[in-house]
């Protein structure tokens, strides 16, 4: 590693890894200080006029080991998407652009963040049209995809889904519709018994969309 070519290149002894702290850093000019620490002392060795070879081999590994570095995030966050845990992709790609100024990361983020955009409006968009369990599922599903530090945006939203009495009434209502409908592919439910469901949704939340399509399966059977 690094250390080890620094420790052959000078010819300075490798320090006991339990008993001694030791730090070694180039600094401007091409020159290498080698800092010490043992039992509360402090040493400090600084290399200069170092020869071209010995520059040439610490560069080119610390070039080597940069680029492993770099393909292996490309290859955690690769994982991250294909285990659909996007924001964890989206953000170790920030990272490597940062670190390594990468065009294929910087591309990556790009998508990403506009597939981020563009669930957070679908989200909103419903929620205005008032489809309330449609937004809610949506946004369920950006929040499992990006986490909760990247759709803070839907933070109004996830709230009223919690606290707003008609949105959270309609939820329920949207919970029982949806084992009506089951109960209509299964065609072994009684016709009076679903009128007698849908009338019920009808009645606890009324004048809403669920309202509306519980409505709609009740005058098939009509």
């Amino acid at each position: 590693n690094f250390t080890k070519i620094i420790h052959q290149n000078f010819q300075i002894e490798a320090p006991d890894p339990v008993k001694v702290k030791e730090k070694i850093q180039m600094v401007n000019g091409g020159s290498i200080v080698v800092e010490r620490e043992e039992d509360g002392n402090y040493h400090k060795l600084i290399f200069e006029k170092i020869p071209y070879e010995s520059l040439v081999k610490i560069f080119n590994f610390k070039q080597e080991i940069e680029l492993a570095q770099k393909e292996e995030m490309f290859k955690q966050a690769a994982t991250y998407e294909k285990n659909q845990r996007l924001g964890l992709a989206l953000t170790l790609y920030e990272r490597i652009h940062r670190k390594y100024k990468d065009e294929k990361a910087f591309t990556n983020i790009k998508n990403l963040a506009q597939r981020l955009n563009n669930d957070i409006t679908e989200v909103k968009e419903l929620f205005d049209k008032k489809e309330f369990p449609a937004s809610q599922e949506k946004a369920n599903k950006v929040l499992e995809l990006f986490g909760p530090n990247l759709t803070k945006d839907l933070t109004p939203i996830l709230e009223a889904f919690s606290k707003d009495k008609a949105i959270v009434k309609e939820l329920k209502a949207a919970e029982y519709l949806k084992k009506v409908e089951l109960s209509l592919k299964n065609q072994k439910t009684p016709k009076s018994k679903i009128i007698k469901a849908c009338k019920d949704i009808i009645a606890y939340t009324p004048n809403t969309l669920t309202a509306q399509k519980a409505q709609a399966i009740m005058e098939k059977f009509k």
